[in-house]
C-alpha cells in the first residue's frame, strides 16, 4: 500500500514540476457567442457577440483581431451599408 502511494506522490510531483502555462485552445479566438457576420468581401468580414466581442479578418478568415470591445453589452444585429458606415445594436440580455 505504501508503494502504490509513493508511486502515485513521484507522479503527481512530476507532472506539477513539468506544468506549462495555460493557454486559451479552443473555441479559438474567443469563447463567447458570436451573433452576427457581415461580410464586406471574400477577405474582409466582421464578426459582434456576447460581451462586445467584435472581430475582424481581412485575409479571409485566416487570422481574427479582436475589437476593442468592454461595453459590456450583448451586441446581437449589424447593418452596414459599406465597410465604413453601419450601424450595430446590443443590449445588456438576460
Amino acid at each position: 500500500m505504501r508503494s502504490i502511494f509513493g508511486v502515485l506522490l513521484i507522479l503527481v510531483v512530476a507532472s506539477g514540476a513539468h506544468a506549462q502555462q495555460w493557454n486559451w485552445l479552443s473555441p479559438l479566438p474567443c469563447g463567447n457567442s458570436l451573433n452576427k457576420v457581415v461580410a464586406f468581401s471574400e477577405t474582409h468580414c466582421l464578426i459582434f457577440g456576447d460581451m462586445s466581442t467584435v472581430m475582424l479578418t481581412t485575409d479571409g478568415g485566416q487570422h481574427w483581431s479582436l475589437g476593442p470591445g468592454g461595453l459590456g453589452s450583448n451586441l446581437v444585429d449589424a447593418f452596414f451599408t459599406d465597410s465604413l458606415h453601419g450601424w450595430v445594436v446590443g443590449g445588456l440580455g438576460g
